[in-house]
């Protein structure tokens, strides 16, 4: 396809193999049927079956689909697709995946849908030439906040769901490749409070704290006076701060600590590769830090690399390739 006049960016002029695949139905809220679907981009007839990558775009959870129009055509700065896309020509398939938005079901819908994509992709491995023992998984923003829950929360059964069924189905990944993904949501907004060099605190308030955030969004807490500063003001004590059974607020918090992938990081977590940039106004890196940080901890392969003047995107081809090396190692050990 061909993109518009305005495209900013490079144009990708792969097209799907498979398009408009179906992984199962989910309810928005208002309980209507929607399809989650994803489209999948295969490299040349291969022998054996090959790995998977799953792209998981980002947007604040409220924007973008399966598509990726606004990546493929070059609408929005892409770089970190091109990168992911690029595995089809080292022999993966790349399947962009499909979640509902926050407007249409809030929080753990978005994390249900991702899963049902990755066991419907292990439950079609055979259809599609897949390796199921081989899917990995790639985010960017949003998207890495999810691709990082896939990475810690396999078998955690508030957050499995049941999109597409096939629930006695693996929903694991084998390797994460998380851009600048929100980790610890409790300090998304103090760890920027801290530099106002880079963001004021009000501007920093109004983007992650207050009712209209695309964070107080994701939980469905965004009436009037709430958002996820109101949400600190209700935290219990620091052993236990997701568990305040006095608040009015318990069951946001409780969705809150779900919705934090350094909460599940564990020994068996899979490999991650983590990439950000330093002067990053949404996501600072301390967000980065601390989860290459509690992965180490635990014993977790992990690797991070940090491009201290890139923003929100555009961290160059350097950590791109890396990206791109780190789950071509990963793939050629099995």
């Amino acid at each position: 396809p061909e993109a518009p006049a305005t495209a900013e960016f490079p144009v990708l002029t792969i097209t799907p193999t498979q398009a408009n695949l179906v992984v199962g139905l989910a309810r928005d809220r208002s309980g209507r049927e929607l399809e989650i679907r994803v489209n999948v981009y295969q490299p040349e007839p291969a022998a054996a079956p090959t790995p998977v990558v799953v792209y998981i775009h980002g947007g604040r959870w409220l924007e973008g689909d399966y598509r990726c129009e606004n990546l493929r055509l070059g609408w929005s700065e892409n770089s970190s697709f091109r990168a992911a896309m690029s595995l089809v020509s080292h022999g993966f398939a790349v399947v962009t995946a499909g979640y509902r938005t926050s407007d249409q079901a809030p929080f753990p819908a978005q994390i249900h849908d991702v899963k049902g994509v990755v066991r419907y992709l292990r439950a079609q491995a055979g259809r599609l030439h897949l390796d199921p023992r081989r899917i990995y998984v790639w985010g960017e923003s949003a998207g890495a906040h999810l691709a990082a829950l896939l990475g810690v929360t396999e078998g955690r059964p508030e957050l499995e769901g049941r999109v597409g069924g096939r629930v006695k189905i693996s929903s694991a990944v084998q390797g994460v490749v998380e851009y600048f993904g929100m980790t610890d949501l409790l300090e998304l907004a103090p760890d920027n409070y801290r530099r106002p060099w880079l963001i004021s605190p009000a501007a920093m308030w109004e983007q992650a704290d207050s009712p209209s955030s695309s964070r107080a969004a994701l939980i469905g807490f965004a009436g009037e006076g709430e958002g996820l500063g109101t949400l600190r003001g209700h935290l219990g004590p620091a052993r236990a701060p997701y568990h305040n059974p006095g608040s009015p607020y318990q069951a946001f918090l409780r969705l809150l600590e779900l919705a934090t992938p350094l909460n599940f990081v564990s020994s068996t977590t899979c490999p991650f590769f983590i990439a950000q940039g330093g002067r990053d106004e949404r996501v600072a890196p301390a967000q980065s830090f601390r989860l290459f940080e509690a992965l180490t901890k635990a014993g977790v392969e992990a690797y991070m690399m940090a491009s201290a003047q890139a923003g929100h995107g555009r961290l160059g081809a350097a950590v791109d390739r890396a990206a791109v090396d780190f789950l071509i190692d990963l793939a050629g050990r099995r």
